[in-house]
Order: C-alpha cells, then structure tokens, then sequence
C-alpha cells in the first residue's frame, strides 16, 4: 500500500506532463501620430517630452524650405510654440484643431 501512495504522489500518472504556457507577448508600444495629424486632443493627453517632439516635428517640417530656392517657412522659439498649443488647446472648442495649423499661422504673424 506504501509503494501505491508512493507512486500516486510521485508523478505516476499516465498523462504526459502539461507543455509550459509560451511567454505574454508583450503589447506593441503606440507609435505617435505624424505631425500633420496630431490635434489639441492628442496635446491633452501626452506628457512634455511626447510635447516638445511634437513641436520640433513641426517646427522642422513649418521651417522647410518655401517659394525661392532660399526661402524657409517661419518657425517659433519652442517655448513661444509651447504657450500657443497649451493656451488653444486648453479650450473645449479647440479638441479637434490641428497642432500644425495653429503653428503656422502664429508664426506667420510672430516667427523667425
């Protein structure tokens, strides 16, 4: 009787032993919208570093090169780009507007 308990309790069953469950994969980081398509609701909801990169996309994509083989579009300090999307976006009205338009059109009037 002692070898029978002995047997059960020592794996002696006549199953196979189970597979080990695979690893979670691990989720896909979201990829941040292109500068062109990110709006007040996207500015809303992301922490400074994701906000300072969506400036300098823009400001890099607002200062290309325009018209005369020497001319470039105008662009804002980071700082002075920062205050406009914070202070417009800020607002209800202002989820869906686009980050790029506020952009130009306020260095357009302000810009180096």
């Amino acid at each position: 009787m002692g070898v029978a308990l002995c047997l059960a309790g020592c794996g002696g069953s006549s199953k196979p032993p189970a597979a080990a469950a695979p690893a979670p994969a691990k989720a896909p980081q979201a990829k941040a919208p292109q500068a062109k398509d990110v709006s007040c609701a996207y500015w809303r909801v992301v922490g400074r570093p994701e906000r300072l990169n969506v400036i300098r996309e823009i400001r890099s994509f607002a200062g290309g090169p325009v018209g005369a083989p020497s001319g470039h579009g105008a662009v804002l300090p980071e700082p002075t780009a920062y205050r406009v999307f914070d202070g417009y976006c800020k607002q209800s009205f202002a989820t869906h507007f686009k980050l790029y338009k506020l952009y130009t059109r306020a260095a357009a009037f302000g810009g180096r």
